[in-house]
């Protein structure tokens, strides 16, 4: 079998040394020069199969259709690598039943986004929030005036003063500061509900505005492969990796035939052109570029969508005679869920600490997600309004006693 470096899949243990000692595009390797989640797939088969593999290291800037060549000519009984069904690829040899669900993705840089966006301030609210905000204002005003209507100066009892010394106090107190002091108990109780609410919001905006300034920028060029396709960006800064399914799927279904892309030999050159500015984007396979962005390359990012949806099989000779015993022995390592433990071990460390922008987008506060706020705020509303009235109350009632009282006083001193 013929083997081609590629983490987490076959991944070298000491790559300089063994590249250095190849004189052709292959070279016959120890099993113990090399691990990854194929030499783990590989010690199940051999242990249930009871076969002793002879492994073939095939050269980085080997293509992947060669590969699969290699096995239709004889050379090889099957490539542990990334190999995918193609139309070509299935009239020159047969491939053993599905290993891993694949898919193509596109990889970028993570850049900075520098769009003007003059409404950006308002983002971290819904309009609707907004507006329920804008109505607090003059709902607290009105309450403010009326309340304080008994308690203003006699050379400041205007409805017109009271009113703008009212929203003034609102306006003031929303955004931080106080224009002058509440001297109702209703007025101070409302206030005090004013000032949560203010605290509470202003909290609540900046951190959320603080989570927009830094998607945007982490903003990509582009935004997945209808971008792509729509020619957002020239193909000639697109990465192809030449002699790979994915170079078959851009050919078929983006440029028409036409080998406009940037040529890349191997799959690490994905990376480094996209860190040294080459192209802006390339398109791969997504398994591979989720290891990478996600341990090794951390300034490269995955966008969009899944596409081209596949899996990765191992190709074999056309009528093998091990074939059968093959995909039985692959469906045994299915089932028995060992597949799910070697896929879990190669595929899910993660060591770069990133945010997908695409996969956790900031989204706006909306009016459902501080309902508790406004209802706790409505609360000291009506508490404030119980307030007032029953202290109107209380003092109507004092003083009518203290009226009755007083006629009382008048009729009981009058001379018989």
């Amino acid at each position: 079998m013929v083997i081609m470096e590629l983490p987490p899949f076959i991944i070298l243990k000491n790559p300089t040394a063994t590249y250095r000692e190849m004189t052709d595009n292959y070279k016959k390797i120890n099993i113990t020069e090399f691990y990854g989640f194929y030499k783990d797939v590989l010690l199940y088969l051999q242990n249930k199969m009871g076969f002793i593999p002879v492994i073939t290291l095939a050269k980085p800037t080997t293509e992947y259709n060669e590969l699969v060549e290699g096995v239709a000519n004889g050379l090889f009984d099957t490539v542990m690598t990334t190999i995918i069904i193609t139309e070509k690829r299935r009239r020159i040899v047969d491939f053993s039943i599905a290993l891993l669900p694949s898919s193509i993705r596109v990889i970028t840089r993570k850049v900075k986004s520098s769009h003007l966006d003059l409404l950006f301030f308002l983002k971290p609210f819904t309009w609707q929030l907004w507006l329920v905000i804008l109505a607090t204002i003059p709902i607290t005003t009105i309450l403010l005036w009326y309340f304080e209507s008994q308690n203003g100066d006699a050379s400041d009892n205007t409805i017109n003063n009271r009113i703008g010394r009212s929203f003034s106090y609102t306006l003031h107190s929303m955004l931080g500061t106080d224009s002058y002091y509440v001297a109702s108990s209703a007025g101070r109780l409302l206030a005090f509900g004013l000032h949560i609410l203010r605290i509470i919001l202003f909290a609540v905006y900046t951190a959320n505005l603080l989570s927009y300034i830094i998607i945007q920028k982490a903003a990509p060029t582009i935004s997945g492969i209808d971008d792509i396709k729509n020619g957002k960006i020239s193909p000639d800064r697109i990465g192809i990796v030449v002699g790979s399914a994915v170079e078959d799927y851009y050919l078929n279904s983006i440029s028409q035939r036409k080998k406009d892309y940037y040529p890349l030999k191997t799959a690490d050159e994905i990376y480094t052109t996209l860190i040294n500015g080459n192209i802006d984007a390339a398109l791969w396979n997504n398994l591979t570029i989720e290891y990478h962005t996600s341990n090794i390359y951390c300034d490269l990012m995955p966008v969009g969508v899944e596409f081209s949806h596949s899996s990765y099989q191992l190709p074999v000779k056309k009528d093998w005679l091990y074939k059968a015993d093959l995909d039985f022995n692959i469906l045994s390592l299915i089932e028995s869920e060992e597949l799910d433990r070697i896929s879990s071990k190669w595929l899910t460390p993660h060591s770069c600490s990133r945010v997908d922008p695409f996969g956790t987008k900031g989204k706006s506060i909306t009016l459902e997600t501080t309902g508790g706020l406004y209802i706790t705020f409505f609360i000291f509303i009506i508490t404030s309004i119980v307030i007032h009235f029953g202290q109107r109350w209380v003092t109507s009632y004092r003083t009518g006693g203290t009226k009755r009282r007083k006629s009382l006083d008048i009729h009981s001193n009058r001379p018989t």
